[in-house]
């Protein structure tokens, strides 16, 4: 079996001749002398080139006139924006909550029928009617009261949160009559004190905590509404009172100069704009090269 021990291999890359002749460097970045004839030494620029200017602002056309915006324009838009989506988000979530009352509004309301129809029922059948022993009563929603009973001593219930403090500690540890579902008693049969037709709607804590939180959640959503609105409209304002026209002539300057010229019209002919031809910087009179590329070549507008 051969070994495939380093010292025993032939042909590597440390003991094969090169077939290939040494080729001479001369002129490369090892050798300092040029090989080319009239080829003079210069230290490596980068070449200027024409880039987009990302620190412009954006330029827009309207009935073929061009115009932008100015910084304190677009900062305040920018405000704005950020303002209307958090009324937006607000609106969003008022109507969610809104509209999670309203279901369970309707099913508070759903249940109160059919315990109104099993109070009806049990008035017209002496069947499904039992005495209850109150054991107990527990504050609920809204500072309202329900009551804990026991049906002839076999089965547990309670009422709805319709009860005073007062009303509830007047029933404690007193009988009462209450409507069943079933003439006989079981773990599934259902029951409500038969006073609770006496009760209107309004007077259930339960639907008292749900209308107030859709009436909360209504409110909610109409200011932020309001809201989106007044800013919607204060955006609009400002970027309108914030446009600034630009000539052809002045179409390609950046934002910190579109600051300083209010119109073409008004420059003053001794002293020309300069203007890179490269990348489009807007140049001092006294600039020798582009602040931002490097190029020294420029153009005049």
């Amino acid at each position: 079996m051969p070994s495939f021990n380093r010292s025993n291999r032939t042909g590597s890359h440390s003991s094969r001749p090169s077939s290939r002749p040494i080729r001479n460097r001369a002129g490369s970045h090892f050798d300092s002398t040029p090989t080319r004839p009239n080829m003079h030494l210069r230290p490596m620029r980068r070449t200027p080139y024409r880039s987009a200017l990302y620190h412009a602002p954006r330029i827009y056309v309207s009935h073929g006139r061009k115009y932008t915006y100015t910084k304190k324009t677009r900062t305040s838009s920018s405000v704005f924006s950020v303002l209307m989506v958090i009324a937006f988000i607000v609106i969003a979530v008022g109507l969610v909550m809104m509209f999670n009352s309203i279901s369970d509004i309707n099913a508070i309301k759903a249940d109160r029928d059919y315990y109104l129809n099993m109070i009806e029922h049990a008035e017209t059948d002496s069947r499904y009617v039992r005495e209850a022993e109150v054991l107990a009563y527990r504050n609920g929603d809204s500072g309202k009261y329900y009551i804990i009973y026991r049906i002839e001593g076999l089965l547990d219930g309670y009422s709805y949160q319709v009860y005073t403090e007062e009303q509830a500690m007047a029933l404690y540890g007193e009988t009462i009559r209450v409507a069943v579902s079933t003439p006989t008693l079981n773990d599934s049969t259902d029951s409500i004190p038969m006073d609770y037709k006496d009760f209107p709607l309004d007077a259930d804590g339960e639907y008292i905590d749900a209308a107030n939180t859709r009436k909360t959640y209504m409110i909610v959503s109409i200011a932020g509404a309001g809201a989106f609105v007044i800013l919607l409209i204060a955006n609009i304002a400002t970027r309108a009172k914030g446009k600034q026209y630009i000539d052809e002539t002045g179409s390609d300057a950046d934002a910190t100069s579109l600051s300083t010229i209010n119109s073409p019209s008004k420059q003053d002919k001794k002293n020309p704009i300069r203007k890179c031809e490269y990348c489009g910087t807007i140049l001092n009179q006294d600039d020798v090269k582009c602040p931002n590329c490097g190029a020294q070549s420029t153009t005049t507008v």
